[in-house]
């Protein structure tokens, strides 16, 4: 108890130590009280502490004197108030516990005060002065401020208390200043941030593409890395009285898998982790801005909404590094999902998106904001070959195997990237091209009279596609190899798949469908010759070309015989 009495005195001190401003208007005539925010949708409450004279001090400072309680004060805090400097008698006035605060000065958190009676959802003071939009005139009117003002206001010690924020917005901690002039305060208030983001790995060329971004595209089957982050607010340190919490909420489509494990990381100094486990909240409850809640229904078709929450972060069973974070720092929580046969094909992908909830009111723990979703999109492309003869007419009676290269350094197979270099791995036949984890693959599909084939959850990369069966009477053809490269617009809000394409950089060339995500090819083949053959026609030809030739030689031995006898 005398603990607690003593850090309430500290916390108190500063309502006394805190500087006056300068008075423009004369005191008759009431001072305008302005909170600096232009912005619509909050809700601010002015509430008098204490009361007393005004006056400057050498250094040009307005301190009280004659101090008694403000009208914002109720009854029972003043005698907890008492109870707790132990004051008694004649010596419980608002005068001796000024007196009481100014010995023990230690810092401003006046919350901290209120918390500790229970009381800082507004129940211990009274008499609240409502501000209002607009734009004021301060200071004998030589600036005009906009925000939240009241005017009219007497000397004195005032507690700002800011009740309601837009959505995704915070409350300002308590506002403390002396009013001994015109004062324009700052709300004292920060959100955290937060981003979702996805690796884009091409296993043909066993290279990361690029950063961890918005999009990305995979074959049926793979596994995504996924981080999820959370950047604690400037403000941070103001909470210690009421603690700060978080939820993380992640909502996927059904095209996603995830077991929901994951790691923890608390600040960039973490680089063992946590293993934590989200929950499937689907269904559920997740909590709002106002306390409240909402049913955490996924936003995507068959998707469902996983959620890890750290009630306080600043609680004394967290991990140390926990402990040790700071505003400014970031929670990094990674997880991989799989891409699984529900998969959507198509320009919008497979999407999942992450909202963070975190405490917004430096003065109660019940009050939680959230941030704006972070989108992320997850692609996966088909590709469609139709087999037609010289004419183009379709052909029955194939069939196709459709490998993708996968680089690996041991490699029995070589080929070569765009780029010119060589590549060591192996041709996986798609359809078991996750045989060893037991995972989906990407799906072959084809018409009854084998003339139409398609591939379906294709990432980018090198494909080879080999006839395995050629139709009757036509030559079958040499393998083609050919690459997949795609472009989506990860700086959108929603990423959206921009290019798509497939060549094997000759004449043969894939036909896109964005809105499909779709390759479409005609692989032609053309029909074995026909050879003259004996019997029949061509014993006839033959014959009568014999024929010529014996009377030919018959004319020529017979002339040279008549030139002899003459």
């Amino acid at each position: 108890m005398t603990k607690t009495r003593k850090m309430l005195a500290y916390l108190m001190a500063a309502l006394l130590a805190l500087p006056l401003f300068c008075a423009t208007a004369k005191a008759d005539d009431g001072y305008t009280f302005v909170i600096q925010n232009e912005n619509d949708g909050y809700t601010y409450l002015l509430y008098q502490i204490f009361k007393g004279d005004s006056s400057t001090n050498a250094s040009g400072e307005y301190v009280l004197s004659n101090i008694e309680w403000g009208n914002g004060v109720k009854g029972d805090t003043k005698e907890a108030v008492y109870n707790m400097f132990e004051l008694t008698g004649a010596s419980r006035t608002a005068a001796n516990v000024a007196q009481k605060v100014k010995d023990n000065a230690d810092n401003d958190v006046f919350h901290t005060i209120l918390t500790n009676l229970g009381k800082n959802d507004g129940s211990s003071l009274d008499n609240a002065i409502a501000t209002t939009k607009g734009t004021y005139s301060i200071d004998g009117g030589t600036r005009s401020v906009t925000g939240y003002g009241a005017t009219g206001l007497a000397p004195g010690y005032y507690l700002v208390r800011n009740t309601v924020v837009p959505d995704g917005q915070a409350h300002s901690d308590y506002i403390v200043k002396v009013v001994g002039g015109d004062v324009v305060a700052e709300p004292k208030a920060a959100t955290p941030t937060s981003s979702k983001k996805v690796q884009d790995v091409n296993d043909s060329l066993n290279a990361t593409l690029s950063a961890a971004q918005d999009s990305a595209d995979y074959d049926i089957g793979d596994t995504i890395p996924f981080t999820l982050t959370a950047t604690l607010p400037t403000n941070y340190a103001n909470f210690a009285a009421v603690g700060y919490r978080l939820i993380f909420v992640d909502d996927i489509s059904a095209g996603l898998s995830w077991d929901g494990t994951a790691t923890i990381y608390y600040g960039a100094s973490d680089t063992t982790g946590t293993q934590i486990t989200f929950a499937n909240k689907t269904g559920e409850e997740i909590p709002t801005l106002d306390g409240g809640t909402i049913v955490a229904s996924s936003q995507y078709s068959g998707g469902k909404v996983m959620a890890y929450e750290i009630p306080n972060l600043m609680a004394a069973s967290m991990p140390e590094v926990a402990k040790a974070l700071k505003g400014g720092d970031t929670i990094t929580i990674r997880y991989n999902a799989t891409l699984n046969a529900n998969a959507t094909v198509g320009k919008y992908g497979n999407r999942n998106g992450y909202t963070l909830y975190y405490s917004n009111d430096p003065t109660s723990w019940q009050n939680v904001g959230h941030t704006t979703e972070d989108i992320n999109v997850v692609f996966t492309y088909k590709t469609v070959f139709n087999k037609v003869d010289e004419g183009g007419n379709a052909l029955t009676g194939a069939d196709f195997m459709l490998e993708k290269f996968v680089a690996d350094q041991n490699g029995t197979a070589t080929t070569t990237s765009s780029e010119g270099g060589s590549i060591k791995g192996n041709w996986v036949d798609v359809t078991a091209l996750h045989t060893e984890t037991g995972a989906a693959n990407p799906i072959k599909t084809g018409d009854a009279t084998g003339s139409t084939f398609a591939f379906s959850g294709l990432d980018d990369g090198i494909y080879k596609l080999t006839e395995t069966t050629t139709p009757v009477g036509y030559n079958t053809i040499d393998p083609i190899e050919f690459t997949i490269s795609a472009e989506h617009d990860a700086s959108a809000q929603e990423p959206r798949l921009t290019s798509l394409t497939g060549t094997n950089g000759t004449a043969f060339v894939m036909e896109p469908d964005l809105d499909l995500a779709t390759l479409t090819a005609s692989i032609e083949n053309k029909p074995g010759l026909v050879l003259p053959t004996t019997g029949a026609l061509g014993t006839k030809a033959l014959v009568a070309f014999g024929s010529a030739v014996l009377v030919g030689s018959l004319v020529v031995l017979v002339t040279r015989r008549r030139l002899r006898m003459e």
